[in-house]
C-alpha cells in the first residue's frame, strides 16, 4: 500500500466529492413543485445520480482506518473521534433542537425538550442526515479490533460479505442490524482497497470502459425503477438498494482513479470540501430548510415550471452549499480554537 501524500490526497479529494454528492442529495429540491411528470423526472434523476452516496463515506472510513494503521494508538484514535465527530454532533444537534423546539411554530416546554434530548441524540433525529453518526459510532468503538484483521483474512471474507449489500437490507435512515449487514462489508472493502491501493488503481485503469458502461447501465436502471415506481421490496430485501450499492461501488472505483490522477494537483475546492466535510454534513440540511422559503419565492416570482424549475433547484442547491461554506468560515473565526469540537471544522 502507498503511504505518501499521493495516496492521502487521492482519498482526501474523494471525501470532498463524497460530501458534495451527499449534500446534493438533500439540497437539490423542488420545494413547491406539484408531483407531476417533471417532478418525477427530477426525483428519479436525483436518485439515480446521488442515492446511496453514504456508501462513499463508509468506504473512505475504512480506507483511512488502514492508512493510519502504523501510527494507530487507541487513546489518540478515540480522542480524535470524540473531538472531530461526536462532540460537534452533540453540540449542533442541541443547537438545532433548541431552534426547532423554542423558536419554531410549535413551541415545546423545557421539560419536554430535556426529556426528548437523549432520544434525539441516540437516534440521530435532530436533522435528517444525522442518523449516520449513531450508526458509525460502533465502527469507531470496534476500530482497535477491526484494524487487526489481516489482508489474508479479508481476502477470504470479502467475496462472501460483498454479496450481502446486494440483498438491499438498508432500512432507510433507521439504524438497525440490517443496516450493518448492508454497510459493514463496504467498510471492510475500504480497508482492503487501502491495503491494495495500487492494485485497485491498475484494475480500474485496465477495465475503465466496462466500469463506465456498468455505472451508466445501473444508473439508467435505477432511474426507470424510481420513475415508474417499481416495487422491488421483498420482506427486508430491496433489489433497488442492491442496485444502488452496485452503482456506487462502480462509481467509487472510477472516482478513486480520478482522484488518484488529481492527487498531484492543488484543488482548493475539493480540499476545502474534504477538510470541512463533517461541518458541511452537520449544517447543510438545516440551513437549507431554514432558507427554503427564498427558493419558493424565486420559483413563484419567475413562474418557473418544468425543466426550468429542475435547473433552478440545482442552482439553489449550490447556493445553499456556498452559504453553508460561508457560515463555516465565519464560525471558525468566531469560535477560534474551539471550532473543531463545536462544528467539526
Amino acid at each position: 500500500m502507498i503511504r505518501n501524500n499521493k495516496f492521502f490526497y487521492s482519498v482526501h479529494y474523494f471525501r470532498g466529492i463524497a460530501i458534495l454528492a451527499i449534500m446534493l442529495t438533500h439540497v437539490w429540491l423542488l420545494p413547491n413543485s406539484k408531483q407531476d411528470y417533471y417532478y418525477d423526472i427530477f426525483y428519479s434523476l436525483r436518485e439515480a445520480l446521488f442515492d446511496g452516496s453514504t456508501i462513499y463515506f463508509v468506504l473512505i472510513s475504512g480506507f483511512l482506518l488502514n492508512y493510519l494503521k502504523d501510527k494507530f494508538e487507541i487513546k489518540r484514535f478515540y480522542k480524535s473521534k470524540i473531538k472531530n465527530v461526536i462532540s460537534p454532533y452533540v453540540f449542533i444537534s442541541i443547537c438545532i433542537l433548541i431552534a426547532t423546539s423554542f423558536f419554531g411554530t410549535v413551541k415545546e416546554s423545557f421539560h419536554s425538550f430535556l426529556y426528548q434530548l437523549p432520544e434525539h441524540l441516540i437516534n440521530g433525529t435532530a436533522s435528517g442526515p444525522f442518523w449516520y453518526i449513531p450508526f458509525i459510532i460502533p465502527f469507531f468503538l470496534a476500530g482497535p479490533l477491526i484494524i487487526k484483521i489481516t489482508q489474508a483474512q479479508l481476502h477470504k471474507l470479502l467475496p462472501l460479505l460483498l454479496f450481502l449489500p446486494i440483498l438491499g437490507t438498508r432500512t432507510g435512515v433507521t439504524v438497525t442490524l440490517q443496516m450493518y449487514l448492508y454497510f459493514f462489508p463496504i467498510y471492510l472493502l475500504g480497508i482492503y482497497s487501502s491495503m491494495n491501493y495500487e492494485t485497485v488503481i491498475t484494475f480500474v485503469r485496465h477495465y475503465i470502459t466496462p466500469l463506465v458502461i456498468g455505472f451508466v447501465f445501473l444508473s439508467i436502471t435505477i432511474f426507470h425503477i424510481v420513475l415508474y415506481d417499481v416495487d422491488l421490496t421483498y420482506c427486508i430485501f430491496s433489489l433497488k438498494d442492491g442496485l444502488v450499492y452496485l452503482k456506487c461501488l462502480l462509481a467509487a472505483m472510477l472516482l478513486i482513479r480520478l482522484c488518484d490522477f488529481l492527487a498531484a494537483k492543488n484543488i482548493n475546492t475539493l480540499d476545502s470540501l474534504a477538510r470541512y466535510s463533517f461541518a458541511f454534513y452537520f449544517l447543510h440540511d438545516f440551513i437549507n430548510y431554514r432558507l427554503l422559503f427564498i427558493s419558493i419565492k424565486v420559483i413563484d416570482y419567475f413562474n418557473l415550471e418544468g425543466y426550468a424549475q429542475i435547473i433552478w433547484g440545482l442552482i439553489w442547491g449550490f447556493v445553499v452549499i456556498l452559504i453553508t461554506a460561508a457560515i463555516i468560515l465565519v464560525a471558525k473565526i468566531i469560535l477560534g480554537k474551539y471550532s473543531r469540537v463545536l462544528i467539526g471544522a
